[in-house]
């Protein structure tokens, strides 16, 4: 059975020196599509420039929140938060992003949404950040409704905060601008957020920690996603499949996820390839 690889990290190391052989040893496993995703904009250039390789591989461009927190001694001197650097990033990534849609046609914007389940503030308040990450999600949500492309959500939190819960704080944010098309990437989070999430159109998708005994909870978002809004992820080189746990995650190995959401959850891995196809709005090229 074919399958699309819907988010993956070509575009990261320790993939990215062998990127070429990685991507073969998939193609020999039946991964027939996969968009590699980019994570701020250098991540997203490199995804663009690796999809150029193949007429099956395809990139998707956007600033990850997280990143914000990774950076932010570049906006602080000593108790100092220069607020107006931070806005003058955003001002840089909405350039950038826009510069990278109009001319080199990705099919979709991501990752993007928010983040606050360990945030690496570097002596920044928290609510500096959030505001930060709340301001470059909704400026690449209307990037992507500008040019009418689907959006890959990352959204982490820990799931009993009560206040200022990403997850909740997504939803808010998603009431008011609404994509065309988006997907909870690596899905996450409490079952009313999922079931909010996916009202509101949602598709969901599922990575190798699905496979994992303790992920119940991962199990119950699974059965309670309509059939034709799943979708079926590696985020290699992360979270690699039970099977493979501790290792680096490679791509051939969605292939485990794919049975087991087959084998233990009933999953159509027919259906779920075709849903890949529909939500980038990609035609099928693939001989069978």
């Amino acid at each position: 059975m074919p399958i699309f690889d819907t988010h993956c990290h070509y575009n990261l190391e320790p993939l990215l020196n062998d990127w070429q052989e990685h991507w073969q040893l998939a193609q020999k496993n039946e991964i027939t599509h996969t968009t590699i995703v980019g994570t701020d904009i250098q991540t997203s250039r490199q995804a663009i420039a690796l999809a150029k390789n193949s007429e099956n591989l395809f990139a998707a461009v956007g600033y990850h929140p997280g990143t914000f927190g990774e950076h932010a001694t570049d906006f602080v001197e000593g108790q100092t938060v220069h607020t107006e650097r931070m806005y003058a990033e955003l001002e840089l990534i909405e350039e950038e992003l826009i510069e990278m849609i109009t001319t080199e046609n990705p099919v979709a914007i991501g990752e993007i949404g928010l983040d606050y389940y360990r945030l690496r503030s570097k002596g920044l308040k928290r609510e500096v950040i959030v505001d930060l990450q709340k301001k470059a999600f909704r400026l690449q949500l209307e990037i992507a409704a500008a040019h009418n492309l689907p959006v890959i959500l990352h959204v982490r939190d820990q799931e009993e905060r009560t206040e200022n819960n990403a997850y909740f704080d997504v939803l808010e944010i998603l009431r008011e601008h609404t994509p065309s098309k988006f997907v909870l990437h690596c899905a996450s989070g409490p079952l009313s957020y999922i079931t909010e999430a996916i009202e509101l159109g949602a598709y969901v998708g599922f990575d190798g920690n699905i496979t994992y005994p303790s992920a119940d909870h991962l199990r119950e978002i699974f059965k309670l996603t309509p059939k034709d809004r799943i979708l079926l992820e590696t985020d290699a080189p992360y979270l690699a499949p039970e099977l493979h746990r501790g290792r680096i995650c490679e791509p051939w190995m969605i292939t485990e996820t794919a049975k087991h959401l087959e084998e233990e959850l009933g999953a159509d891995l027919a259906q779920i390839y075709e849903n890949s196809f529909s939500f980038f709005d990609i035609e099928r090229n693939d001989i069978e």
